[in-house]
């Protein structure tokens, strides 16, 4: 079986880091068919617990893959490709 192919996406984040506001990162190597969903798991998983990506319901976040809302996506379930740039925003933050 041919193992799944490696993507790379940058991670932007606004109103959760306080003065890092805007903060990018990227992902890392990923496997090829992660979710959006999948891919929050593994930044929280990685994240400090002083973290607000680790605390925040997901119900609070706006979730954008290259501009455009999940929710006109698929979702939580959305498919990640290769060089995607995902952004994470708090909705009070100018959700």
């Amino acid at each position: 079986m041919k193992p799944a192919p490696v993507i790379q996406v940058v991670v932007r984040t606004f109103g959760l880091h306080g003065r890092d506001s805007g903060r990018t990162r990227t992902a890392g190597d990923l496997s090829g068919g992660t979710t959006v969903s999948g891919l929050l798991t593994q930044i929280r998983s990685r994240a400090t617990p002083d973290d607000r990506l680790v605390t925040v319901h997901p119900d609070a976040l706006l979730v954008l893959v290259n501009g455009r809302p999940i929710e006109y996506l698929d979702g939580w379930d959305t498919v990640l490709r290769d060089r995607d740039e995902i952004a994470y925003l708090l909705k009070t933050a100018g959700g």
